[in-house]
């Protein structure tokens, strides 16, 4: 009789995408776009900068660059490092 799979291995095995879905607007940048991106994260500083103005800035920065980004709340979570 063949034995069954443990529980935990069939659910992951089950529960796998079946579709890629949509990625973030972090990863659908250029690797470069990305490397400038996590100085300018690493740079911020909650005891100098308010957080929603940096994203803004962020995003206005992005924008110039032909770097499409998210909206402001997007970019918040990335900011506090939830991508």
């Amino acid at each position: 009789m063949a034995r069954k799979p443990a529980l935990l291995d069939e659910v992951l095995t089950l529960s796998q995408n079946r579709r890629p879905g949509f990625g973030t607007w972090y990863s659908r940048l250029p690797d470069d776009a990305r490397d400038e991106l996590d100085a300018v994260r690493s740079a911020f500083d909650p005891q100098r900068h308010q957080k929603r103005a940096y994203a803004r800035a962020i995003i206005e920065a992005c924008k110039s660059r032909g770097w499409q980004t998210s909206g402001v709340q997007g970019v918040l979570a990335w900011l506090d490092g939830r991508r």
